[in-house]
């Protein structure tokens, strides 16, 4: 898989949760993190409250290892000052939302299968700063990249 392929499927992921929109008109996580939704890492100075998706995991596995990567998709949340709290659950909240049978073309089929954790984060102890709420959540996902998939051979092709 390339690197362009990698960035392009954190970008097209981060642009979904940004835009999409909860049932009942709640307000988005666009809104919420007032865009500030990025891959892998948050800016230095990053106002409050962020987000950060990463994948994480990744690996080729099954009878179609050479065809589907499965891995886990990680997203961060941070608020501060601690009152913010409920701006990153809400976050989380919608992201589940959002990623609840979430299937899609990202350079190949791309689904979505399951959450897998979701935690609320207490603030670091002293020396940290006592004034972050934090919480993540991980969902598992496959992916048939055309990046491999278009090597593949059918039945039938084979010389």
């Amino acid at each position: 898989m390339s690197d362009t392929g990698t960035i392009a499927l954190q970008g097209a992921l981060i642009a979904y949760l940004k835009a999409f929109t909860p049932a009942g008109g709640a307000n988005s996580i666009g809104m919420i993190l007032s865009g500030r939704l990025w891959a892998i890492r948050a800016p230095d100075n990053a106002a409050f409250p962020h987000g950060v998706l990463r994948l994480t995991g990744r690996e080729q596995s099954g009878d179609d290892a050479s065809l589907r990567e499965e891995g886990r998709i990680e997203i961060m949340v941070f608020g501060r000052p601690l009152s913010q709290a409920s701006n990153v659950e809400a976050v989380l909240d919608i992201a589940g939302a959002a990623f609840l049978k979430y299937s899609a073309n990202h350079g190949g089929l791309f689904d979505v299968r399951a959450r897998v954790t979701r935690d609320t984060l207490p603030p670091p102890p002293a020396p940290g700063d006592r004034e972050i709420a934090q919480g993540r959540a991980v969902w598992s996902y496959s992916w048939w990249p055309d990046s491999l998939t278009q090597y593949a051979i059918a039945v039938g092709d084979a010389p």
